[in-house]
């Protein structure tokens, strides 16, 4: 009887220990699942950063603030959260260039926020011209329209649209917009925070951009909250 007892006891040991082998197993193969599961991405891949606007003290080139067209027609401030371009009257508009570095291929982050009911369009510099081409790139916001569209803007002619008007929530609302630029030979993308809302090909502009911005419209405020640039990953 002993001995039967053993063997009995040894058998229940053994399946114990293969139902427990199955077990951990089992969580295993669960817990390797869910480590191997790509990312989520969160941004356009890129490399270093390059350049970071110096908001406080407006990060001006040669340390100039813009001069509003006509002079009052905008106020325009600076602190260590935003660059703060004031619309004063109706029709006024600013040119302004960032002290950043003229480049072709980059990766720039630009965070935008337009306070509620504004009234204007804001362009991006997104390439410029080489010494013997005749034509530029920008991005174009319609506040009031919550909308964006990337232009060619070619001398002696219309502006050509490179993407449809791309909806930019909010925008109107008050809603900070997290705009991502890659440009990386002839590709330029578009992106929304983590969407990606645009990809195209254009080769009529290949030139180095400085981090630069055209403002003009009817009444509100446009915000510049970071102007960030990153070497293509």
């Amino acid at each position: 009887m002993r001995n039967r007892a053993v063997v009995i006891g040894a058998g229940v040991l053994v399946a114990v220990l293969a139902l427990a082998g199955i077990l951990w197993a089992s969580g295993l193969g669960k817990s390797t699942r869910t480590s191997t599961a790509p990312p989520v991405a969160n941004t356009p891949s890129h490399g270093s950063l390059i350049y970071q606007t110096d908001l406080a003290k407006g990060g001006w080139t040669d340390n100039h603030a813009p001069s509003p067209d006509p002079a009052g027609g905008m106020t325009i401030g600076s602190s260590s959260t935003s660059v703060d371009l004031k619309l004063n009257q109706d029709g006024a508009s600013v040119s302004g260039e960032f002290d950043g570095p003229g480049l072709k291929n980059y990766v720039a982050n630009v965070v935008l926020r337009a306070d509620t009911g504004s009234d204007m369009e804001f362009d991006w510099a997104v390439r410029s011209r080489a010494s013997n081409e005749t034509a530029d790139v920008f991005l174009n916001l319609q506040v009031n329209q919550e909308s964006m569209t990337l232009y060619l803007s070619p001398d002696g002619a219309s502006n050509q649209a490179l993407t449809p008007a791309l909806t930019v929530p909010g925008l109107q609302g008050g809603t900070t917009m997290d705009l991502w630029i890659v440009v990386n030979g002839s590709n330029i993308q578009l992106w929304l925070g983590s969407k990606k809302v645009a990809d195209i090909n254009e080769t009529a502009a290949s030139g180095g951009t400085t981090p630069n911005f055209y403002l003009q419209g009817k009444s509100g405020t446009m915000h510049i909250l970071a102007v960030r640039y990153y070497a293509v990953s």
